[in-house]
């Protein structure tokens, strides 16, 4: 049974593409299991995706999450975990 669904529907492939020129981003999804791109939010200047690890840990407890700013034209300019 389950308490709480969340489900995320798959980002487009650029999405994906410029998530992926994020070192810290690739090093997240190699130490994570279930860590998927779960928002996009698209500005006039910057495009920011949000990665979180979707597993749930002992007692309920949620591992990162990761914010990645990229340029109008693609250029990653900022990134942060929450770990």
């Amino acid at each position: 049974e389950s308490r709480n669904t969340n489900v995320f529907e798959m980002p487009e492939k650029k999405y994906i593409e410029m998530a992926e020129k994020s070192r810290l981003y690739k090093e997240m999804q190699s130490i994570t299991k279930f860590f998927y791109i779960t928002d996009i939010h698209e500005g006039n200047k910057v495009t920011t995706i949000i990665a979180r690890d979707l597993a749930v840990r002992n007692f309920g407890g949620k591992f990162c999450r990761t914010t990645l700013r990229f340029s109008t034209q693609g250029k990653l300019i900022d990134e942060m975990a929450y770990i």
